[in-house]
């Protein structure tokens, strides 16, 4: 059975009977609540119901109310008039309200998917900036050791100051002129054809 989370509109002065929380049942008279209980059950299922006549005691009287309902993505809306005239009007209302809430709800689906991704790439972005570290402006080197100044005025290798400053590693090796140069350098010291190839 559902429950009346709020009145909107109470002419007929029958909300202080149903305060919110109320089953939906305690609005119709007692002959009137199995019939409530299938207009629930026949909106839920269908989406959209008009045309059901239940009986509602007011000001002590029972009064012939015609219900009409739809479904909207937080809830049933319900409407009842003595006035079939009247809910053509109101139906047409709960239509285009219903129409509004759902892309409103579709709106909140967009903005909650966004919002997720949105969250992931900073996430993502957090972590790519925690294992960023940058070299800024000009470095000063020695021109011929190849020694680079840091800000304390401490000279550091090319290799311990990247390592340093970014997450750079390095493995050695030589380029061809080095190589051949090296390799001269053993043959001098060693003599030619000393070395094996």
């Amino acid at each position: 059975m559902g429950v009346v989370q709020s009145i909107a509109l109470d002419e007929l002065g029958i909300g202080h009977r149903v305060p919110p929380d109320s089953p939906f049942n305690q609005l119709v008279d007692m002959g009137s609540r199995g019939k409530a209980q299938e207009f629930l059950t026949a909106l839920r299922r269908h989406g959209t119901v008009s045309d059901w006549e239940m009986n509602v005691p007011v000001r002590g009287h029972l009064m012939s109310l015609t219900f009409i309902g739809n479904t909207t993505s937080s809830g049933l809306v319900i409407a009842a008039s003595s006035s079939r005239s009247d809910l053509g009007r109101v139906q047409a209302e709960l239509d285009e309200f219903a129409r509004i809430n759902n892309e409103l709800a579709t709106l909140q689906r967009q903005f909650a998917k966004q919002s997720a991704e949105l969250a992931v790439m900073n996430e993502q972005l957090r972590e790519s900036l925690a294992n960023v570290k940058e070299l800024r402006d000009l470095l000063p080197i020695c021109t011929r050791c190849k020694k680079i100044r840091d800000d304390q005025d401490y000279w550091h290798t090319v290799e311990a100051y990247i390592s340093t400053h970014t997450s750079a590693r390095f493995s050695h090796g030589f380029c061809p002129e080095c190589l051949q140069r090296e390799l001269a350098e053993i043959d001098r010291v060693l003599g030619p054809g000393a070395r094996k190839p």
